[in-house]
């Protein structure tokens, strides 16, 4: 459907928001807000220098300086902040993304993301990397190994071919199932006009490491089931696409705007759409042809009648503020015309939002950022309307004392059952909890409230199984690595991790949870979740203790049957119990290993016990005043014994051990 263009005669006054002093003349490619000041922004170059502008100066040393890590850097063409880069202890947190072009470099071990074609045939390759910062002044940053987290490759074959977008979704919040997803919208080859990857597609991952992989893929993506489609694509064939972006409503659905020969259209494409052979059925949208500009959808309030259009400027004798509807009757707008003579035709021009969702234009040239105000006002013959004004008022505040009562009442229905039902969404894309088969030597997985295996795995052909402790790793085995197998000291720091996870108060809703994942050696990832806890609510059927000890039972069982010949036998402290026969007792402390498949046991006959002999009165005392020193020393051997073991499972430090032993021995001298 082709939208109708309206045309406003309004004139647009721009002011000087901020003017950056770039002594150093930086050209800067693109600029992204900073969500830690309202006042600073974030730039970058095509050289792989990233910047940051605070105070309206841009300051010359470069925050991320990507030449220093990546020597073969050809040119940095995106970067993209996570939703989550101002919320501590989140993951995300003063966390960006970069995408730049290198030569291909085929002994980097990242994963990457490429068709069937060899790998010879690429020239190049895209690379996403991850940089957290360690401070809010983004002075330095973490990174590992003296490098950044790489993320994914992708092979091209020529440096022509770009990253149109780099973006997260702005609308998703924290508890969205999709929130901190990736989008990667990729240009097409020309002359791979039937590749579901190069003929220009739409990629959503999400960028977390997860288990053995540095990045995961949705589970809503849609050709997860097609063998001819990448995982991570969520649309192809767009040939002409430019950038994306969301409907708010969470659909899923993207807005799309393409250009061709002389013509700019406005297409929304649904996700798992192919469009290499079929033609979109989607609504298209012709416009006038934006001209250096991006584009963006306004959700500010200067403009009531236009938002929720995607704006952009194009140049018509002046600069032309565009706008598009989405929806029916699909109409394009000039908003306003800008006669500034700052800006001239060849100004390098952006459009921005600051805190407010309000319209900046930024002037990339000149280094300047323009607020934009309508010289006309929205509302003309306000005094004709002011008796309906107040009449509409009053009818809107007895409805809303009606309806106050009942919204306050739905509202909080729908917390409640929005709070109840997230945690248990996530459980349900995991498996719930595990068992093993002695015989056939494998593990049965099974999802949440069932009680028919789902999956069933031979222990001999998992590859990774990797022990997480509210999403931090703490054993992470390795078929290929003989170094992982578990020991004795392994399991002491297990449970030392567990023991000092439990002493922490479950308050203000804290979530503790504990996870595990296995990976097959044909590479399928295998999510469990054994534990989760928010608040006084305990989400899995499993208790705390039980959870703890079967994954130091599966550890153990793993090892061995991964490296039967290199892990060693299990030490278990077994306490001692009295006995007050008058036979030998022992009075040290007994440590039983558990026995390997191969000993034997034949040397575990009983002895034959002889019967005790009469003594006399005198006798009697003697053995009875030898038999209360005894129980005194096997008393203080299980005293000390059970502090052993506590100490041993990390339920007590090295300074609790050696306090709690003076004060066994301190109260043996006191009975003395």
């Amino acid at each position: 459907m082709l939208g109708n263009v309206h045309a406003e005669t309004a004139e647009t006054t721009l002011k000087i928001a901020h003017t950056f002093s770039n002594q150093s003349n930086v050209l800067w490619h693109e600029i992204s807000k900073n969500p830690l000041d309202n006042e600073s922004y974030i730039v970058h170059d095509k050289l792989g220098n990233i910047h940051l502008v605070k105070d309206n100066n841009l300051h010359a040393e470069p925050i991320i300086h990507l030449k220093k890590y990546f020597s073969q850097l050809h040119s940095l063409n995106k970067i993209a902040l996570h939703p989550s880069f101002k919320l501590q202890q989140a993951y995300g947190y003063l966390t960006l993304y970069t995408a730049h072009i290198e030569p291909i470099d085929s002994n980097k071990p990242t994963t990457r993301i490429q068709e069937n074609n060899p790998l010879s045939h690429h020239e190049y390759e895209w690379v996403i990397s991850e940089w957290q910062f360690d401070n809010e002044k983004l002075t330095s940053f973490v990174h590992t190994k003296n490098q950044p987290r790489e993320v994914l490759r992708l092979p091209i074959f020529s440096a022509s071919q770009t990253i149109l977008q780099l973006r997260f979704n702005p609308f998703m919040k924290s508890w969205n199932e999709n929130y901190g997803n990736l989008y990667i919208a990729l240009s097409a080859d020309a002359n791979y006009p039937d590749s579901a990857l190069y003929s220009g597609s739409i990629l959503s991952i999400n960028p977390e490491k997860f288990g053995f992989k540095s990045y995961s893929i949705p589970v809503r993506n849609p050709f997860i089931n097609r063998e001819d489609i990448n995982n991570e694509i969520i649309a192809t064939g767009l040939h002409s696409l430019l950038e994306i972006h969301w409907p708010k409503d969470g659909k899923q659905q993207l807005f799309v705007t393409q250009n061709t020969p002389k013509k700019f259209s406005v297409n929304t494409i649904k996700y798992g759409e192919d469009l290499r052979q079929n033609k979109s059925q989607s609504n298209t949208i012709h416009a006038p042809f934006p001209q250096q500009s991006n584009s963006i959808i306004y959700r500010g309030m200067k403009f009531a009648k236009y938002r929720n259009h995607i704006f952009y400027l194009t140049w018509d004798n002046h600069w032309k503020l565009i706008a598009i509807n989405k929806e029916p009757p699909f109409e394009v707008s000039t908003v306003q015309v800008i006669d500034d003579n700052r800006l001239t035709k060849d100004s390098e021009l952006a459009l921005l939002t600051d805190e407010h969702d309000e319209l900046l234009i930024v002037d990339k040239s000149s280094h300047v950022i323009f607020t934009i105000n309508s010289s006309t006002p929205d509302h003309q013959n306000s005094d004709n309307t002011v008796d309906k004004t107040t009449a509409r008022q009053k009818n809107m505040n007895f409805a809303w004392i009606l309806l106050l009562p009942l919204f306050i009442v739905s509202l909080v229905i729908v917390r409640r059952k929005t709070k109840t039902n997230l945690p248990k969404a996530f459980l349900r894309k995991q498996f719930a909890k595990f068992d093993l088969d002695a015989k056939k030597k494998s593990v049965l997985l099974y999802k949440r409230h069932e009680k028919i295996v789902n999956t069933e795995l031979k222990i001999a052909d998992i590859a990774r199984s990797e022990i997480f402790l509210n999403k931090n790793s703490l054993y992470n085995f390795t078929y290929e690595e003989p170094e992982s197998r578990f020991t004795n000291k392994k399991e002491q720091m297990l449970n030392l991790a567990f023991a000092t996870e439990k002493r922490d108060k479950m308050i203000d809703d804290k979530v503790r949870i504990i996870e595990m994942v296995i990976t097959d050696k044909s590479s399928n990832i295998y999510p469990i979740c054994l534990y989760l806890r928010k608040g006084n609510q305990r989400l899995t059927r499993g208790k705390y203790e039980e959870t703890c000890k079967q994954l130091s039972d599966w550890c153990w069982l793993l090892s061995q049957t991964i490296f039967p010949e290199l892990t060693e036998e299990r030490i278990i402290v077994k306490p001692v119990v009295p006995n007050t026969s008058n036979h030998k007792k022992t009075n040290k402390n007994e440590a039983i290993a558990i026995p390997s498949s191969n000993e034997s046991s034949k040397n575990r006959a009983t002895p034959d016990v002889p019967k005790p002999l009469p003594i006399t009165p005198t006798e009697q005392n003697k053995v009875e005043a030898d038999n209360n020193v005894e129980l005194r020393d096997i008393s203080l051997i299980n005293s000390l014994d059970k502090l052993g073991k506590l100490k041993q499972q990390g339920l007590l430090t090295e300074a609790e051990f050696n306090q709690a032993k003076a004060k066994v021995f301190n109260n043996l001298n006191k009975n003395d």
